[in-house]
Protein backbone atom coordinates (compact mmCIF):
# COMPACT_ATOMS: atom_id res chain seq x y z
CA UNK A 1 0.00 0.00 0.00
CA UNK A 2 1.15 3.60 -0.40
CA UNK A 3 -0.45 6.77 1.84
CA UNK A 4 -0.87 10.03 -0.08
CA UNK A 5 -1.59 13.27 1.40
CA UNK A 6 -5.06 14.45 0.40
CA UNK A 7 -7.31 16.84 0.69
CA UNK A 8 -11.00 15.77 1.61
CA UNK A 9 -14.24 17.85 2.54
CA UNK A 10 -11.66 20.88 2.63
CA UNK A 11 -9.42 18.57 5.23
CA UNK A 12 -6.07 17.26 4.73
CA UNK A 13 -6.13 13.64 5.34
CA UNK A 14 -3.62 10.75 5.16
CA UNK A 15 -5.38 8.23 2.01
CA UNK A 16 -4.23 4.60 2.27
CA UNK A 17 -4.52 2.89 -0.65
CA UNK A 18 -3.89 -0.86 -1.15
CA UNK A 19 -2.31 -2.61 -3.44
CA UNK A 20 -4.63 -4.20 -6.55
CA UNK A 21 -4.31 -7.55 -4.97
CA UNK A 22 -4.61 -6.72 -1.13
CA UNK A 23 -8.02 -6.65 -0.87
CA UNK A 24 -8.94 -10.20 -2.30
CA UNK A 25 -6.08 -11.68 -0.66
CA UNK A 26 -7.52 -10.19 2.37
CA UNK A 27 -10.90 -11.31 1.89
CA UNK A 28 -9.52 -15.35 1.57
CA UNK A 29 -8.92 -15.18 5.33
CA UNK A 30 -11.53 -12.01 6.32
CA UNK A 31 -15.45 -11.89 5.85
CA UNK A 32 -14.53 -8.51 6.12
CA UNK A 33 -13.21 -6.25 3.31
CA UNK A 34 -9.70 -4.97 3.98
CA UNK A 35 -10.57 -1.24 4.22
CA UNK A 36 -13.58 -1.92 6.73
CA UNK A 37 -11.49 -4.21 8.73
CA UNK A 38 -8.43 -1.70 8.86
CA UNK A 39 -10.83 1.18 9.95
CA UNK A 40 -12.69 -0.89 12.34
CA UNK A 41 -9.50 -1.95 14.03
CA UNK A 42 -8.16 1.71 14.46
CA UNK A 43 -11.51 2.61 15.49
CA UNK A 44 -11.31 0.50 18.70
CA UNK A 45 -7.45 1.66 18.89
CA UNK A 46 -8.79 5.45 19.02
CA UNK A 47 -12.28 4.91 20.77
CA UNK A 48 -10.17 2.87 23.77
CA UNK A 49 -10.38 5.04 26.99
CA UNK A 50 -7.55 7.77 26.90
CA UNK A 51 -6.37 6.33 23.56
CA UNK A 52 -7.56 9.09 21.13
CA UNK A 53 -4.48 11.46 21.90
CA UNK A 54 -2.23 8.38 20.59
CA UNK A 55 -3.93 7.62 17.68
CA UNK A 56 -4.82 9.07 14.24
CA UNK A 57 -8.63 9.64 13.91
CA UNK A 58 -10.15 6.88 11.31
CA UNK A 59 -12.31 8.76 9.10
CA UNK A 60 -13.42 6.26 6.89
CA UNK A 61 -13.15 3.67 3.33
CA UNK A 62 -13.21 4.52 -0.04
CA UNK A 63 -13.44 2.11 -2.98
CA UNK A 64 -13.45 3.62 -6.55
CA UNK A 65 -13.14 1.71 -9.52
CA UNK A 66 -11.66 -0.95 -8.16
CA UNK A 67 -8.92 1.21 -6.13
CA UNK A 68 -9.79 0.50 -2.27
CA UNK A 69 -8.54 3.18 0.41
CA UNK A 70 -8.91 4.02 3.86
CA UNK A 71 -8.82 7.80 5.14
CA UNK A 72 -7.60 8.69 8.11
CA UNK A 73 -6.05 11.84 9.78
CA UNK A 74 -2.86 13.58 8.53
CA UNK A 75 -0.02 13.33 11.62
CA UNK A 76 2.06 15.80 11.00
CA UNK A 77 5.71 15.05 13.04
CA UNK A 78 8.55 12.31 12.38
CA UNK A 79 8.47 8.67 12.52
CA UNK A 80 10.47 7.49 15.38
CA UNK A 81 12.78 5.53 13.13
CA UNK A 82 14.25 8.55 12.07
CA UNK A 83 13.47 10.74 14.91
CA UNK A 84 15.46 8.37 16.94
CA UNK A 85 18.36 7.99 14.31
CA UNK A 86 18.16 11.89 13.90
CA UNK A 87 19.23 12.32 17.54
CA UNK A 88 21.54 9.64 17.80
CA UNK A 89 19.23 7.68 20.19
CA UNK A 90 19.15 10.55 23.03
CA UNK A 91 15.22 10.64 23.45
CA UNK A 92 13.51 12.71 25.60
CA UNK A 93 12.05 9.97 28.69
CA UNK A 94 8.70 11.56 28.28
CA UNK A 95 8.54 10.15 25.32
CA UNK A 96 9.14 6.33 26.53
CA UNK A 97 6.23 7.61 29.27
CA UNK A 98 4.06 8.00 26.56
CA UNK A 99 4.89 4.86 24.73
CA UNK A 100 4.67 2.43 27.78
CA UNK A 101 1.16 4.59 28.21
CA UNK A 102 -0.22 3.46 24.94
CA UNK A 103 1.04 -0.11 25.65
CA UNK A 104 -1.11 0.22 28.81
CA UNK A 105 -4.15 1.45 27.31
CA UNK A 106 -3.75 -1.25 24.78
CA UNK A 107 -3.92 -3.83 27.14
CA UNK A 108 -6.47 -2.33 29.43
CA UNK A 109 -8.81 -2.09 26.48
CA UNK A 110 -8.01 -5.47 25.37
CA UNK A 111 -6.78 -4.67 21.89
CA UNK A 112 -3.11 -6.68 21.66
CA UNK A 113 -2.43 -6.17 18.04
CA UNK A 114 -1.00 -2.76 18.35
CA UNK A 115 1.99 -3.39 15.79
CA UNK A 116 3.83 -1.03 17.46
CA UNK A 117 7.46 -0.52 15.68
CA UNK A 118 9.97 2.34 14.54
CA UNK A 119 8.12 2.54 11.09
CA UNK A 120 4.54 2.51 12.72
CA UNK A 121 4.99 5.52 15.75
CA UNK A 122 5.06 8.97 14.50
CA UNK A 123 6.47 11.65 17.12
CA UNK A 124 4.17 14.43 16.59
CA UNK A 125 5.12 18.04 19.08
CA UNK A 126 2.97 18.52 21.70
CA UNK A 127 2.74 21.95 24.05
CA UNK A 128 3.00 19.93 27.21
CA UNK A 129 6.07 17.56 26.18
CA UNK A 130 8.90 17.33 23.96
CA UNK A 131 7.07 14.93 21.97
CA UNK A 132 4.21 12.42 21.80
CA UNK A 133 4.04 9.38 20.37
CA UNK A 134 1.50 7.97 18.53
CA UNK A 135 0.37 4.82 16.58
CA UNK A 136 -0.10 5.49 13.24
CA UNK A 137 -1.98 2.30 11.56
CA UNK A 138 -2.06 -1.34 12.13
CA UNK A 139 0.76 -1.95 8.73
CA UNK A 140 1.60 1.36 8.22
CA UNK A 141 2.53 2.08 4.65
CA UNK A 142 5.24 4.97 3.80
CA UNK A 143 4.44 8.54 3.84
CA UNK A 144 5.91 9.36 0.60
CA UNK A 145 4.40 11.29 -1.80
CA UNK A 146 4.37 10.49 -5.02
CA UNK A 147 1.44 9.40 -7.74
CA UNK A 148 -1.08 12.41 -8.29
CA UNK A 149 -4.92 11.00 -8.23
CA UNK A 150 -8.09 12.36 -8.23
CA UNK A 151 -11.47 10.67 -7.38
CA UNK A 152 -15.43 13.16 -6.50
CA UNK A 153 -14.66 14.76 -3.61
CA UNK A 154 -10.88 14.19 -2.82
CA UNK A 155 -7.19 15.64 -4.40
CA UNK A 156 -4.48 13.51 -3.61
CA UNK A 157 -0.89 15.03 -3.35
CA UNK A 158 1.55 14.51 -6.27
CA UNK A 159 5.24 15.04 -5.54
CA UNK A 160 5.41 18.51 -3.87
CA UNK A 161 2.50 20.43 -4.30
CA UNK A 162 -1.60 19.57 -2.95
CA UNK A 163 -3.80 20.13 -5.59
CA UNK A 164 -6.66 22.32 -4.20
Amino acid sequence: STVYRALWEDREIALKVYKESAPERHTRKHPMSLEQFEHSRNLAFYQAPGMARYVAEPLGTLVVDGVHAFRQEKLDGELYYFYYKRRDGDVPPKLFEHVERMVALHHEAGLYDADLHSMNVMVVEDDDVHGVARRRRPGAARLFLYKAMTYPGLRAAGAKELFL
